[in-house]
C-alpha cells in the first residue's frame, strides 16, 4: 500500500490483515486526524494487540520510514499510539468525548496501548477546557484502571477540584484517591473530600473499596479514619482494626468482631497488618488476638516491639506446638522464642522440629538461628545432630554453622568438623581465576578455611593439620 492508496483510512485501519493496518497507520497525517471517522478508527487501532508485521511499505515518507524500523517488536496497536503522538490530535472537548467513547468500547485489561495513549493526551494536550476534559476522559480512564499521575501534575490547577469529586463522590475512585494523595497540592483536598462524602453519605463504598479507602487513609496518618471506621462500623465490624488504632472507644468492636471468629481475617490482615506496622504501639489494641485469628506475624511482632508480650508468647508458643501444621510459621515463632529464651513450653515441639531430615523441611539454615538454638536455655536436645545432618548434607554451607559449632558440645562440635574434613578431602580439587594472572586452587565448593575459630576451641593438631592440606590457596597463575 502506498502513500496515494485509494482504500479510505477508516477501511484499511479496520482491514483484516495486519500488514494491511499497519501500512494504513503509516499513512495517517495530522489532517486526517481532523476527520472524526479517521480519529476514531485510529484510537480503535491502538487496542489492536497483533504483533505488527516484519516490515511496511513506507514510500518516501520519514514517518513511515521510522515505523518499518519498530515493526519487528511491536504491536500494532503500540504503532498506532505512536503515530497518535507524532501525527498530533485536534485540542478541543470533542476529541475528548471520543477518546472516552472509545475508551469506554474495548474490553478493559487487555495490555493494549490505548488506556496509556489517553492518559498521555490528557496530561500533555493545550485543552481549551481543561475541567470539561477531565469530566470526559477521567471516568473512562479510571475503567481501564490507568495511571494518571503523570497527567495529575501536568494538569492546571483548576482541575484540582473536579479531580477530587470524581474521586470521592458517587463512587470511590480508589486509585485516583490515591493518586490525588500522592501529590502534595491536592492531597488534603482529597483526604477532606473523601472523608465528608462518606460521612455525609454521599458515597457508599463496597467492601473492596472500604479496605483500600481505610487503608490508605491510615497509611497517610489521616486523623480522620477515625471517624470513617466508625460510620462504617454498621456495615464492616472490621474496620475497628484500623479505626482502634486511634480510637480505644473501637476496641469493644475489634474484640466482638475477633470473638465472633474474625469473618474475612485471612483476606483483610495484610491490609491490617501493614497499617499496624507503620504505627507506634497502642495500649489497649488487642494485637494479640488478632496474631492468633489471623494465623501469622505479618511483621508487626518485630514493628511493636512484641517479643516479651505475654499474649504474643502464647501464640507464638501455639504455633510452635501446631508445627505439623505450617512449618515455616514454626520457625519464625521459635525463633522469636528461642532468641528470648520464651521457649521452655515448647521444648519438645522443637525437638520434634529439628528430627525432621527431608531437605524442605530442615532446620531453616541461617547462623542466627541456629546459633540462638545452640545456646538455649533450657537445652533443645537435637541442635547438635540437626547442625551434623545439615553439614553432611551441604557441606559448602558450613560458615553459617561456626556459631552454632562454637556454642555446642566439644563431641558435637568435633563431629560436625570432621564431617566437612572429610567431604572436602573427598571433593575434586579444582582451580578457578579468582582475578588477572591470579588463581584459587582448593575443594570444589567447600572452604575449610571459615572453620579457623572452630578449630581454635578443639585445638587438636591432627584436625588442624587436615584443616591446612585442604584449605584453599590463591596463587599467581602458572605460565604455560
Amino acid at each position: 500500500m502506498s502513500d496515494t492508496d485509494p482504500t479510505p483510512l477508516p477501511e484499511a485501519l479496520a482491514h483484516a490483515d495486519p500488514a494491511v493496518r499497519a501500512a494504513a497507520i503509516a499513512r495517517v497525517r495530522y489532517r486526517d486526524l481532523k476527520d472524526p471517522t479517521v480519529l476514531r478508527a485510529l484510537l480503535l487501532a491502538c487496542a489492536d494487540t497483533t504483533p505488527a508485521p516484519g516490515a511496511q511499505t513506507s514510500g518516501s515518507d520519514p514517518f513511515a520510514a521510522f515505523f518499518s524500523a519498530r515493526a519487528a517488536g511491536a504491536t500494532v496497536g503500540e504503532l498506532a499510539a505512536e503515530r497518535v503522538q507524532r501525527a498530533g490530535i485536534p485540542e478541543d472537548l470533542a476529541t475528548a468525548e471520543l477518546i472516552a467513547k472509545v475508551l469506554d468500547e474495548v474490553p478493559a485489561d487487555q495490555g493494549h496501548a490505548l488506556p496509556g495513549l489517553a492518559a498521555k493526551l490528557y496530561g500533555e494536550s493545550s485543552w481549551p477546557d481543561p475541567i470539561a476534559a477531565t469530566r470526559t476522559l477521567v471516568p473512562a480512564l479510571d475503567r481501564h484502571d490507568t495511571p494518571l499521575f503523570e497527567a495529575l501534575v501536568r494538569l492546571p490547577s483548576v482541575t484540582t477540584p473536579a479531580m477530587v469529586e470524581l474521586a470521592t463522590e458517587g463512587k470511590l475512585r480508589t486509585r485516583l484517591l490515591q493518586e490525588l494523595l500522592n501529590h502534595p497540592p491536592t492531597h488534603d483536598p482529597a483526604v477532606k473530600a473523601a472523608t465528608a462524602a462518606v460521612l455525609d453519605g454521599r458515597t457508599v463504598p463496597d467492601d473492596t473499596d472500604t479496605v483500600t479507602l481505610l487503608a490508605t487513609l491510615s497509611a497517610w496518618s489521616a486523623p480522620s479514619v477515625v471517624d470513617v471506621a466508625r460510620h462504617l462500623l454498621p456495615r464492616f465490624p472490621w474496620a475497628s482494626a484500623w479505626g482502634a488504632l486511634d480510637d480505644p472507644d473501637q476496641v469493644p468492636a475489634l474484640e466482638a468482631w475477633l470473638a465472633a471468629g474474625a469473618p474475612d481475617i485471612d483476606r483483610l490482615w495484610p491490609r491490617i497488618s501493614e497499617a499496624v506496622r507503620h504505627r507506634e504501639a497502642t495500649e489497649g489494641y488487642p494485637i494479640a488476638a488478632l496474631l492468633r485469628a489471623a494465623g501469622r506475624d505479618g511483621g508487626v511482632i518485630d514493628a511493636w516491639n512484641l517479643q516479651d508480650d505475654p499474649g504474643v508468647i502464647e501464640v507464638l508458643r501455639g504455633w510452635v506446638d501446631a508445627w505439623g501444621e505450617d512449618l515455616d510459621r514454626a520457625w519464625m515463632a521459635a525463633r522469636v522464642l528461642v532468641g528470648r529464651g520464651h521457649h521452655g513450653p515448647v521444648v519438645a515441639a522443637l525437638t520434634g522440629m529439628l528430627a525432621e531430615r527431608e531437605p524442605e523441611r530442615f532446620v531453616p539454615w541461617d547462623a542466627g538461628l541456629l546459633e540462638a538454638l545452640a545456646k538455649a536455655d533450657p537445652e533443645v536436645a537435637g541442635i547438635g545432630d540437626a547442625v551434623l545432618a545439615g553439614l553432611t548434607m551441604a557441606p559448602a554451607a558450613a560458615e553459617d554453622a561456626v556459631p552454632a559449632l562454637l556454642a555446642l558440645s566439644h563431641a558435637a562440635c568435633r563431629r560436625a568438623v570432621e564431617a566437612v574434613l572429610a567431604a572436602a578431602e573427598a571433593a575434586p580439587w579444582e582451580t578457578t581465576s579468582v582475578g588477572p594472572g591470579t588463581v584459587r586452587e582448593g575443594p570444589r565448593d567447600i572452604d575449610v578455611s571459615v572453620l579457623a575459630p572452630v578449630l581454635t576451641r578443639l585445638a587438636d593438631p591432627e584436625l588442624d593439620a587436615r584443616q591446612d592440606r585442604m584449605a584453599p590457596v590463591i596463587h599467581a597463575a602458572r605460565q604455560e
